[in-house]
């Protein structure tokens, strides 16, 4: 199935099986609690750290990273390219995938 197709008519969820395992706060309208830099947050989307840092925004990383550490840090940087093969996705599907992930929506605002 193509990406954008599964975008319009697929759905990721939570099978009535995993609901007995997850978090209470997980849900199916809410799927951020599911994904990695969710487990920074409580059920009450409050945030454990003091700051989260992007992997995209190197320059930043290593910023924070001389303010800790007191030293000079630099991160090598694989890919420069700045090619993307993201295919156009509709503002309505855009706003399916929002609404399923608030948080990441929140760090990644749609532009």
């Amino acid at each position: 199935m193509p990406f954008l197709e599964w975008l319009e008519s697929g759905r990721v969820g939570v099978g009535k099986y995993w609901e007995k395992f997850l978090p209470r706060h997980v849900r199916t309208t809410n799927l951020s609690p599911l994904s990695l830099e969710a487990h920074i947050l409580n059920e009450n989307d409050i945030s454990f750290v003091d700051e989260v840092l992007k992997i995209e925004d190197v320059g930043r990383c290593e910023e924070f990273l001389q303010d800790q550490l007191g030293e000079k840090v630099e991160i090598p940087r694989a890919n420069r390219s700045g090619a993307s093969n993201i295919c156009h996705i509709p503002i309505d599907i855009r706003e399916k995938i929002a609404d399923d992930f608030p948080m990441e929506t929140r760090m990644y605002p749609p532009s």
